[in-house]
């Protein structure tokens, strides 16, 4: 089964580009050049990972894709753009947010999406681990 990445780029040649290489690394885009519909969509999908290119995007944009990150709950965010919009990203200190500026690459965004759902189906395994070592312990099954 393919992840779902939710990628926002005000720039379509940049969300094309980021869309075509993760769908070669074997993810499945959902793709938006508009804030709110992006917005939308990362609430009735809950993708596992969303991606967030700034280049291009006025500074109410950017505002509103920190209101976004800040309402994540179990998806990771990666953000990309010039270091002085990462920077304010940084500087907010968003959890499950990784900040890469420019030079674009759309290949360590790919690297990076793996990373983290690697890291997410081990927590998902380690879980289910536990859960086998108590009921075994409780003798329930």
């Amino acid at each position: 089964m393919s992840t779902s990445v939710l990628v926002f780029s005000a720039d379509e040649l940049r969300g094309k580009i980021i869309k075509k290489v993760l769908s070669r690394s074997g993810f499945e885009c959902l793709l938006f050049n508009q804030i709110l519909e992006a917005g939308g969509a990362i609430a009735r999908h809950a993708p596992p990972v969303v991606v967030f290119d700034t280049e291009g995007c006025f500074s109410e944009e950017v505002k509103r894709l920190r209101s976004i990150c800040q309402t994540l709950k179990r998806a990771a965010a990666i953000v990309l753009g010039e270091a002085a919009v990462i920077e304010e990203f940084k500087r907010r200190r968003f959890r499950k947010t990784l900040c890469l500026p420019d030079p674009f690459d759309p290949e360590l965004i790919a690297v990076k999406i793996n990373e983290i759902t690697a890291q997410k189906k081990r927590r998902r395994a380690g879980s289910d681990t536990l859960e086998k070592t108590l009921k075994s312990f409780l003798n329930i099954g």
